[in-house]
């Protein structure tokens, strides 16, 4: 009877897990799809004034087959792969005159602010859950970065995309020393892709509309 008891909890139990994976996977989906519209604005001019700025990505290692970043260039956009370091160092040189935002997740973040370090100035580094064993100079990542901003992947639930991350070398805490911001976001080392451009993208639109107003 007790094995029977059991069998019935679990029967009973198991349309409240599908509902909740159903829930999740749903506001997954969800933050991706808003994501995916609003960031391949992010071309767009700050600000009303201000020139418009180059949006450059810099994928992770696995990029390649996942395209957690890519997916989100878009048209006139720049886009490497993290050992391409050399080609994105040229690519800034090339543009130094212009605005430019250098966008990057796991390893490519890492080679996005190592670049940085190396005296190639930008107008916003974004660094996505950076990876990578050997780390540039804090502060000159800062120097050349007029804005850096890093996003950190708080949940350290044990699945693939996390465990990558931690054998790569996660920078975790190391970049709030030195960033300009450093924020943590609900979601692991593949969804907080999303999850940080989405936030990263209504920055600008609050600080464009802030910028707008007519001054008093």
């Amino acid at each position: 009877m007790m094995a029977t008891a059991a069998a019935a909890q679990t029967t009973q139990q198991r349309p409240q897990r599908d509902a909740l994976q159903h829930a999740e996977q749903t506001a997954e989906h969800t933050t991706k799809h808003t994501a995916k519209h609003t960031i391949k604005q992010a071309s767009g001019p700050i600000t009303d004034s201000a020139a418009q700025p180059l949006v450059v990505w810099v994928g992770g290692a696995l990029d390649k087959y996942t395209h957690l970043l890519k997916q989100f260039v878009g048209p006139n956009q720049q886009y490497f792969q993290w050992f391409e370091y050399a080609a994105l160092a040229r690519w800034l040189k090339q543009h130094q005159q212009q605005p430019v935002v250098l966008i990057g997740h796991s390893y490519g973040a890492s080679t996005a602010a190592a670049v940085v370090a190396a005296g190639h100035p930008v107008q916003q580094l974004i660094t996505i859950d950076p990876v990578s064993w050997r780390k540039p100079d804090g502060w000159a990542v800062r120097q050349y970065a007029s804005q850096w901003q890093n996003y950190l992947a708080s949940d350290a639930r044990l699945n693939f995309a996390n465990l990558v991350a931690r054998c790569g070398g996660q920078w975790q805490q190391w970049p709030a020393s030195f960033a300009h911001q450093h924020q943590l976001l609900q979601a692991d080392h593949a969804t907080v892709v999303a999850r940080a451009l989405l936030d990263w993208r209504a920055q600008q639109q609050i600080t464009q509309t802030l910028n707008s107003r007519p001054s008093v």
